[in-house]
Parts: structure tokens; sequence; C-alpha cells
């Protein structure tokens, strides 16, 4: 996968014991952090900023789902900040991505799942 907006994946390194994965690198922070800190000092963000963040979310979205890969953890921990400026965003962490035709189980961040998530899965087991 390659866009702009999306962790990019040099390369992979496998041996016995593990598998190592090279990633582009991101010098700022979570998003997460991010909120938490406009939380904390009480200082809202941007419309501008926001309105940023969202749109690149949205094309690392849309380019997944152009090629038929469904990431199926979004969360504000999964999108980090390129730069120490909080100007590029990306998408990471791919560990539950599915292609779209094989999405039948459950996946992601329970905390981060809509109530009825959990009572469908609860009414099933």
């Amino acid at each position: 996968m390659r866009y702009p907006h999306i962790c990019k994946l040099h390369g992979a390194l496998e041996d016995a014991q593990c598998i190592t994965m090279v990633l582009s690198l991101c010098r700022g922070t979570t998003l997460s952090d991010t909120m938490g800190n406009a939380l904390s000092t009480g200082s809202p963000l941007p419309e501008e900023y926001c309105r940023s963040a969202f749109r690149q979310l949205c094309g690392a979205l849309h380019y997944c789902h152009r090629n038929g890969v469904v990431h199926r953890d979004i969360k504000l921990d999964n999108l980090v900040w390129v730069d120490e400026r909080e100007t590029h965003l990306q998408l990471v962490d791919f560990g539950y991505a599915a292609t779209t035709n094989e999405q039948s189980n459950f996946a992601g961040s329970p905390h981060y799942a809509a109530p009825e998530v959990h009572y469908t899965l609860c009414r099933t087991v």
C-alpha cells in the first residue's frame, strides 16, 4: 500500500523466533495524545487543524477501500503524526486488516467498539 497518509512498510526480516517489520519513521505523537493535550490544557483544536486531520484520514480510508483492504481498528491511537509540527497524519497498525471478502469475525479494540457490537457478541455466545 503506497499512499501519503498510510505508514509505509519498507521491508521485513524473519527468523525462527520473530518477525521484524521496518516501517516509516513517525516523529510526532498520536492523535490521541494531541486530543488529550488539548483537553488537559483547555485549549480547543482549531477547526482548520481538525479539518486537515479528518481529510487525511478520509483519504487514507478511501485508498484502502478502493484497493479492497479494510483496516478494522480505526482509533485515535492508530493515527500518528509524521512530523513534530503535527501537519502530516498517517494511518498505522494494520494488524486486524482484512480484504473486503473476509470480514466474518469481530476484529479491533473492544474498548472502541459500539455498544451494539458487544450486545450482538453476547447474544451469539
